[in-house]
């Protein structure tokens, strides 16, 4: 898991004076500086070391140099992307570069694989074609390793189960039967991998997650069979939580199996459907208070009251308060990346949606949905 913040805070306050005249350390805390990056974006001060260390290794063309380009990046892909896409790039023709003087390395060939998916989930949105074809990449670097090298750790393997998910994924939409084909052989490893570590949970999590992959996939064509996925994945999710109630990711991991179990069962079954989202939302309700000011939490949130509100009859006395909720959730969310047009438009939707339930303050939320129409350019 992620740091704890005052972790974070001690951490950096100690790494930064040999950081700052050795540079070349990076390579010797490459996670660390991971978890970190991904976990407090905000933090500044890593931000400010590694991009000393990027200006201190520039031109070496050395591991360090594109560990240095790789975390930097980590720290500014949420903040920003075009720069983070930069780091990404450079840490990618150094690591290729690298591979190719020494093709017997099996550790530069995953570096490489790991920084074609970096660069490739940069450029999803905004050019999928090329990322597919790093991913593409990406998967015959894993293949290769899986075939010709010892794998006792499982690492390989897990490798392996994220390059399969990460071609599949970008192959949903246009190609769904190769898509399908290559989530199933992800299960497959998937299943070996827990088998064989039947008490590691990060690998009971990846089961599930291949689990969902296929079951979303099957849901438009087989709910029937995408049932049964979804319902062995839950299962599987149950377990972390039990274990350990207070991890949050397993709690929303959780959630969002029972919002998919209720998605799936909306039609053929209501009731069971409604009781799948109002144990997410309970889920979601106690995350969102943990991380206050989390758009990911209010998002979530705003979904399942949502969904809720559509699921029960206007007669039902939860039904103005799942849509006050959901229409409470996106308008916060979007206070806090206030751009965003897809969440204005969530945002929209769930404030009509509680105006027509004629609460007292209806006429706030119709001038809120207004504005939103006005400002993105949505039909009223």
């Amino acid at each position: 898991g992620f740091p704890e913040p005052w972790e974070v805070d001690a951490l950096l306050g100690v790494l930064s004076r040999p950081l700052g005249s050795n540079p070349g350390l990076v390579t010797q805390i490459p996670q660390f500086l991971r978890s970190v990056a991904l976990a407090a974006p905000e933090d500044t001060r890593l931000r400010t070391i590694l991009l000393d260390a990027c200006v201190k290794l520039a031109g070496t063309g050395t591991r360090a140099e594109a560990e240095a380009n790789a975390r930097l990046a980590d720290a500014l892909h949420t903040t920003d992307p075009p720069t983070a896409l930069t780091h990404y790039r450079r840490a990618l023709e150094i690591t290729r570069d690298l591979a190719g003087q020494h093709p017997d390395d099996p550790q530069l060939k995953r570096d490489t694989s790991v920084a074609l998916n970096d660069v490739s989930r940069m450029l999803r949105d905004t050019d999928p074609t090329q990322a597919l074809a790093h991913y593409r990449e990406s998967l015959e670097i894993t293949e290769f390793l899986a075939e010709h090298y010892r794998d006792d750790s499982g690492r390989i393997r897990l490798d392996l189960c994220i390059a399969l998910r990460n071609v599949a994924e970008m192959l949903t939409p246009i190609d769904p039967e190769q898509a399908l084909a290559l989530y199933r052989r992800s299960l497959d490893v998937n299943t070996e991998l827990a088998d064989a570590w039947p008490h590691n949970l990060s690998l009971r999590h990846g089961l599930a997650s291949s689990l969902n992959d296929i079951a979303t996939l099957l849901s438009g064509t087989d709910p029937e069979q995408a049932l049964g996925y979804y319902q062995r994945a839950l299962g599987i999710l149950r377990e972390p939580v039990a274990a350990h109630p207070g991890n949050i990711r397993a709690a929303r991991d959780l959630a969002i199996a029972l919002v998919q179990l209720g998605g799936i069962t909306a039609l053929s079954d209501p009731v069971r459907a409604a009781e799948h989202y109002l144990e997410a939302l309970a889920i979601q309700q106690s995350i969102a208070e943990a991380l206050p000011g989390s758009l990911r939490a209010l998002w979530d949130l705003g979904t399942t009251s949502a969904r809720l509100g559509e699921l029960i009859s206007p007669e039902h006395p939860e039904h103005r308060a799942m849509w006050r909720r959901a229409a409470t959730s996106f308008r916060d969310a979007l206070a806090i990346q206030p751009g965003h047009p897809g969440l204005a438009r969530l945002s929209h939707l769930s404030a009509r949606s509680y105006a027509d339930c004629d609460p007292v303050d209806r006429d706030d939320w119709l001038a809120h949905a207004a504005a939103l129409a006005q400002r993105f350019g949505f039909e009223e």
